[in-house]
C-alpha cells in the first residue's frame, strides 16, 4: 500500500531550464491579454498525489500558475498619519463606496 501526496514550487526548475524572461519585468503575455499590461509569473506549484491498494492505483496531478502584475515606480512624499484618519475603497466607475474604515489611536512613533 501507497498513499503519497507531494506539493512543489517550480520556479527555479522552470528558470534553470531556460523559462526566465516569464518570471521578471521582461515577461510578455500580450498573445494572451491582446494589450501589453505587465503581467509575469509569480509562482508555479504543482501537487501531485498517488495511492496504490489492493484495489488498484488512483493518482492526479494540478499545476498551478500565479499571474501578477508589474507596478510602476511610484515617487511621492512620505505620508505621516500621527491624527485620526478615514479612507475608503471606491468603486471609481460607479462612484460606490465598497469599505470605509477609521483610525482613532494612532501610537507614538
Amino acid at each position: 500500500k501507497l498513499d503519497q501526496e507531494s506539493t512543489l514550487t517550480l520556479n527555479d526548475a522552470l528558470a534553470a531550464c531556460g523559462m526566465t524572461d516569464a518570471f521578471g519585468d521582461q515577461a510578455d503575455f500580450s498573445a494572451i491579454t491582446g494589450s501589453k499590461n505587465n503581467l509575469y509569473i509569480s509562482s508555479v506549484l504543482q501537487k501531485t498525489y498517488i495511492e496504490v491498494s489492493e484495489k488498484g492505483t488512483k493518482a492526479a496531478a494540478a499545476t498551478e500558475i500565479g499571474i501578477e502584475t508589474m507596478a510602476m515606480p511610484v515617487e511621492a512624499d512620505p505620508v505621516v498619519a500621527d491624527r485620526p484618519y478615514v479612507y475608503m475603497i471606491v468603486d471609481l466607475e460607479h462612484s460606490v463606496p465598497l469599505f470605509v474604515g477609521r483610525v482613532v489611536n494612532i501610537p507614538a512613533q
